[in-house]
This record gives structure tokens, C-alpha cells and sequence, in this order.
């Protein structure tokens, strides 16, 4: 038997791998995992001269600082996009990829709305969002 803390585990867990089932994209996925744990953010970084990237990840924070650091010839690097202004939260990844994929298509007027509904002055939303996920 095994202890978790000083609760006992009344089962055995089973082999993890065993009770994988593909998911839609035919990855292999742990039921075990509650969807509802997850979160997935659709993101807008941009520049200091306004250029826009739209990107999805489950982790905005670490995504941003990979950008801002990322290889010299990565789109991001650049172009110098470092600052987050604009982010949406989605529990699953289906609706949230086809929300980026939605924005992907949106003309750059029609961004910047969006961004200045939730973010009039362009401020960078890390230290914001950092601060939420503390509370």
C-alpha cells in the first residue's frame, strides 16, 4: 500500500501508461489528469513599434520569456515582440486553438481593438497575470 502524506492509499496505482487513450490530435493522454485542472491561454505579444504575434500555450509566462530570448532568426527575436498585451484562458485546448486560429485570420485593425478593450495603454500584462495565478 501506498502513503501519500500520512493518508493511507487505499489502491494500487496502476501503470499510468496502461490507461492512456489518444486524444483527438492521436496523442497519448493520462485520463487521470482532471481536464478541468487544465488551462490553455491565447496570447498577443508585441512590440514597442506595434508589431503583433498571436500564439496559444498552457504556460503564457514561460512562452513570452522564450520568445523574448529566442533564436535570431525566430520571427520574435526579430522583431523585438517581447511585451504581453493581450491574453484569453480557455479549459479546452480544442475551443482555445480554434480561438487563435480565429485571430490568426483577424486584420491587424481588428487586433488591436482587442487588445485595447482589455488593454488600453499597451502595458506588458506578465507581471499582472504573475501576480494572479499567485493569488
Amino acid at each position: 500500500m501506498q502513503t501519500i502524506g500520512f493518508t493511507p492509499y487505499p489502491f494500487v496505482i496502476p501503470n499510468r501508461r496502461a490507461l492512456a487513450v489518444r486524444n483527438p490530435y492521436g496523442r497519448l493522454q493520462c485520463p487521470h489528469v482532471r481536464p478541468s485542472c487544465r488551462v490553455f491561454f491565447v496570447y498577443i505579444l508585441s512590440s514597442l513599434s506595434g508589431t503583433l504575434y498571436v500564439g496559444i500555450s498552457n504556460n503564457v509566462q514561460r512562452r513570452s520569456a522564450e520568445h523574448s530570448i529566442g533564436s535570431d532568426k525566430s520571427f520574435t527575436s526579430r522583431y523585438s515582440i517581447d511585451r504581453l498585451v493581450y491574453f484569453e484562458t480557455f479549459s479546452d485546448v480544442v475551443r482555445a486553438i480554434a480561438r487563435e486560429k480565429q485571430i490568426k485570420g483577424w486584420r491587424r485593425e481588428k487586433k488591436i481593438a482587442l487588445i485595447k478593450s482589455m488593454n488600453p495603454s499597451w502595458k506588458d500584462l506578465r507581471l499582472e497575470l504573475r501576480h494572479a495565478i499567485l493569488l
